[in-house]
Order: C-alpha cells, then structure tokens, then sequence
C-alpha cells in the first residue's frame, strides 16, 4: 500500500457529480480487504461501493459523517505522486 493512496469519494444521488472526497490515512489494505470481504490477493484498485453494512467499521476512519440517503460512497485508489 505505499505507492497507493486510498479514499472515500461521494457523489450527489440526484445529480450524480462528485461532491467531495477524504483520504483514508490510517486504514491498511489488510482491513480494507476485510471490510469489503475481498481476497488478500487483490489490491483493489477498483472502486468499491460502500454499503451500509460497511459504514460502521469505516466512520472511525473518517471525518466526514456519511449519509447513503444523500449520496452514493465509493473507495477508490490513485498512485502517489
């Protein structure tokens, strides 16, 4: 996970636009894995959805409170610069 940087994007559900995005600093791609119910051989570098059954363990993570009645969540990855 060094050369990659994880965090949460959320869109608008109505319009669909990206509204704002937070890095997850603290988390290990082990516990992402975990979270998502991914196999440890996936790096996932694809977006992954987040469903309410994720929002628990992931709130401690963030800041940013979340809220599926307004927007759509997803874990997306990019290389650090």
């Amino acid at each position: 996970m060094n050369n990659t940087n994880r965090y949460i994007q959320w869109y608008d559900k109505v319009t669909e636009r990206a509204v704002g995005s937070e890095e997850l600093k603290e988390i290990e791609l082990a516990d992402l894995q975990n979270i998502f119910n991914v196999p440890t051989e996936n790096p996932m570098y694809d977006s992954w959805e987040v469903e309410e059954k994720h929002i628990e363990t992931l709130k401690k993570y963030l800041s940013h409170s979340l809220d599926l009645s307004l927007y759509d969540y997803f874990i997306e990855a990019s290389s650090k610069k």
